[in-house]
């Protein structure tokens, strides 16, 4: 190795070894398009800081646990129903937001309830989402008088 190259080497170094220790932070995605409706500011957010979901939320059956701001949730044969995790709000005509992944799971469900009437509480739609489709459906009722309406399916 001639002295010109080893002068070069030890002049570049530096610089190669600071390009390698910077980390690029992870961008956040764009928000996806919005076709039938116009987004308006933001109205609440679930980060799970800390470990933890916010004291808005009400566990009702299941096992939840946040992992690296992650919610990982499982059903438990011993309650008989779906693991289910609710939170109320009043805002209607809204644009639910979430990033979710199968691990194991065959299926994820959303169901939105009327909460304008604390007398008669209702489901009004669920959504269905399965590894290669999707279902949305209009709901009446609640337990034993629940009924959907034809479902809109998609893969």
């Amino acid at each position: 190795m001639t002295l010109r190259a080893l002068l070069w080497m030890v002049l570049l170094a530096p610089s190669v070894l600071a390009q390698e220790s910077k980390k690029v932070a992870p961008r956040k995605p764009v928000d996806p398009k919005v076709w039938m409706s116009l987004r308006g500011p933001l109205l609440w957010e679930e980060t799970f800081a800390g470990g933890v979901w916010s004291k808005d939320w009400n566990l009702y059956k299941g096992k939840f646990v946040v992992e690296k701001e992650q919610l990982k949730v499982a059903e438990q044969a011993s309650d008989g129903h779906l693991p289910t995790m609710t939170r109320n709000f009043k805002e209607s005509n809204v644009i639910l937001q979430f990033n979710f992944k199968f691990e194991g799971a065959k299926w994820l469900g959303i169901q939105l309830d009327d909460a304008t009437n604390d007398a008669k509480k209702e489901h009004v739609a669920q959504l269905t989402i399965q590894p290669d489709s999707f279902r949305i459906e209009k709901m009446t009722g609640f337990g034993g008088r629940r009924r959907t309406r034809p479902s809109t399916r998609r893969k």
